[in-house]
């Protein structure tokens, strides 16, 4: 029970955070991950790591969280190829470990590929435009933001397709 209100409790912080409270969610959530974990609900545990809260540059434990997931599941799977993704995301904004991100981004895409699982795809590639556009990587940029949003049809992914305009939008703004 415990697990579960601190799950509650981090999804509505992360929900209801300004980005100075964001820390707090993140924190929460954690603590929520290692009951799930300690008690052996691996399900779950992936769950609350793979929960969609924002990450900020300067936040703490996002990354750990996600790593300590990723020990969980198996190497190939559709948890892996997701957790991956957010992971590289994390890597990036958390610690600006750039070529980290783009190693793991790496992983995501190919289980997306061979699990043929278009919405990780989509998802991973909108991540990694956004952060090749925060390197100044523009063609990378272009290039992963395009890929992302010929896959929007085929995944109902909002906050994907959003990162996906975003990124292309930002080449476009930096290009002129």
């Amino acid at each position: 029970k415990t697990a579960e209100l601190l799950f509650g409790l981090g999804r509505a912080r992360a929900a209801a955070a300004q980005v100075h409270q964001m820390q707090e969610a993140i924190n929460t959530l954690s603590q929520a991950f290692d009951y799930y974990a300690k008690a052996g609900d691996t399900p779950q545990a992936v769950a609350v790591a793979e929960y969609p809260f924002t990450i900020w540059s300067g936040f703490t434990r996002a990354n750990e969280l996600i790593a300590r997931a990723l020990k969980l599941v198996p190497p190939d799977s559709h948890e892996a190829g997701r957790l991956f993704s957010r992971y590289g995301y994390s890597l990036f904004m958390e610690l600006g470990d750039f070529q980290n991100a783009r190693e793991a981004f790496s992983c995501a895409l190919t289980i997306a590929q061979q699990k043929q699982d278009a919405a990780l795809e989509m998802q991973t590639l909108a991540l990694v435009s956004f952060v090749e556009w925060n390197n100044l990587r523009l063609a990378e940029c272009l290039e992963k933001s395009l890929g992302a949003i010929e896959l929007s049809h085929l995944a109902d992914a909002p906050y994907a397709t959003f990162m996906a305009y975003l990124s292309a939008f930002a080449y476009m703004w930096t290009m002129g």
